[in-house]
């Protein structure tokens, strides 16, 4: 036994024992969930003195997940002791889309073969791929070899553009497969939308290339039919979050076609993780065989908040040269924003096809990169969608690290790849925006 697995197991055994030895002060007390990292020591004072106990436990990183009766300060822990790092367990959100346009009308059905699937000719031709020359890439690599963990809403692992190359992942918010069906906001009210969505895949089988496609919109988002059966869909219940992984995946899989796609369900189909399950993915993706971790979310940079997320997960990722990519969120403003500001964390603005900043892309100094997210077409549980934002940003970038892995470039390696084939677009944009898009657009 390594001495690094045997301080694991001491601190198992350990926190079982503090567990064992200290209760809350009863059944029927409010709790609240805190994040800390501290030492043993530090943690057997919390159990004495404030009641703590125990939820999970990262002890080879000093990272727990605790509940503490809801009448005891955090900030009665810092004033104790100010080496222990806290923070509430909080929820956070995917960012909705930006408000549609109209870029979907007019588009047909037209399928053609694109390495496991058939795939309409608009996804391949749109000028999200076009603007960044992803076909030709492909000459020299389809990212075989290659694993991008998706830290979302899961996967629809039966989408047949997608079903060949989603390996299992793990689900955070209820038992079983981590797919975009299996969540607990999700119930018999939302059958006759699987059976719908689900006829819809039959078009990747048949010859529609007269066929118009019929935009609907959900929430900001425009979702592709190609069946009458459209007018259905626009009455039927879905959660506001509902597709979200299955589009970023499409987007990873249109650059890196060949890459093995993890889904890691930390969000319910309502956009919903908590701070310690986001944590948790990042770690299990790393020790599942992720090279590229993508986390299309976002949220405000709270400091503490942010060297723990740093100390416990990206820290982790970065040991075994795991490369993270976060989008930087939609709210215009030059903000800094949990995980894209977490160094090395590639943030990722978003610019429109003539490389001019997207009007709802978050921008600043910590910015690494700028790639498409205006108008972007992609996987749709089902079918395939429309919509605009940094979250559909990101994977592109997460599309071109699984490239570069498979050409042997990863890491720091791959970065500086990146780096030197971006073009630049400081010339495109506001001088008031000068260094805050990035290296430049990637391509």
């Amino acid at each position: 036994m390594t001495i690094e697995k045997a301080l694991v197991l001491f601190c198992r055994v350990t926190i079982i024992v503090l567990i064992g030895i200290v209760s809350l002060t009863g059944a029927g007390t409010p709790l609240q969930e805190l994040v800390v990292r501290c030492s043993i020591e530090e943690l057997r004072q919390l159990q004495i003195r404030h009641g703590a106990a125990i939820i999970d436990a990262i002890p080879a990183s000093g990272g727990y997940l605790i509940a503490l009766p809801s009448r005891i300060n955090p900030a009665e822990i810092k004033a104790a002791n100010n080496a222990i790092l806290t923070s509430e367990n909080f929820e956070l959100g995917i960012d909705e889309p930006f408000p549609r346009s109209d870029a979907a009308r007019g588009l047909q059905w037209d399928m053609v073969p694109f390495h496991t699937s058939n795939v309409p000719r608009f996804y391949l031709n749109q000028p999200s791929a076009t603007n960044i020359e992803v076909l030709k890439a492909h000459r020299l690599s389809t990212g075989k070899r290659s694993v991008v963990a998706l830290i979302d809403t899961g996967i629809d692992d039966t989408h047949p553009v997608l079903n060949k190359i989603v390996v299992k992942g793990k689900n955070y918010v209820m038992r079983g497969a981590a797919s975009e069906w299996n969540d607990p906001r999700l119930d018999q009210r939302h059958s006759t939308v699987f059976e719908l969505l689900q006829s819809q895949s039959t078009v990747f089988d048949l010859d529609f290339s007269q066929a118009p496609v019929f935009p609907v919109l959900r929430g900001n988002i425009n979702v592709l039919f190609a069946r009458s059966a459209y007018a259905s869909f626009r009455a039927m219940p879905l959660p506001a979050a509902f597709g979200h992984g299955t589009m970023t995946a499409g987007i990873v899989h249109l650059v890196a076609p060949d890459a093995e796609l993890m889904p890691m369900k930390a969000f319910d189909a309502d956009g919903k993780a908590n701070l310690w399950n986001l944590i948790r993915a990042v770690r299990d993706s790393v020790d599942m065989g992720a090279n590229v971790i993508n986390m299309s979310f976002s949220a405000p940079a709270e400091k503490e908040t942010a060297v723990l997320f740093k100390t416990l997960a990206v820290d982790y990722a970065k040991a075994s040269n795991v490369v993270l990519v976060a989008g930087a969120g939609n709210q215009n403003q030059d903000i800094e924003v949990l995980p894209a500001a977490i160094e090395p964390v590639n943030a990722i603005a978003a610019v429109d096809s003539h490389d001019v900043k997207a009007s709802f892309s978050n921008y600043g100094n910590y910015i690494s990169y700028s790639a498409p997210g205006p108008d972007v077409i992609t996987t749709y549980p089902g079918t395939f969608a429309m919509a605009s934002a940094t979250s559909f940003s990101a994977p592109f970038v997460s599309g071109v690290y699984a490239l570069l892995k498979e050409a042997g470039s990863d890491g720091k390696l791959g970065r500086a790849q990146i780096e030197r084939g971006s073009d630049s677009i400081e010339e495109l944009n506001h001088p008031s925006l000068k260094h805050k898009l990035g290296k430049g657009r990637i391509n």
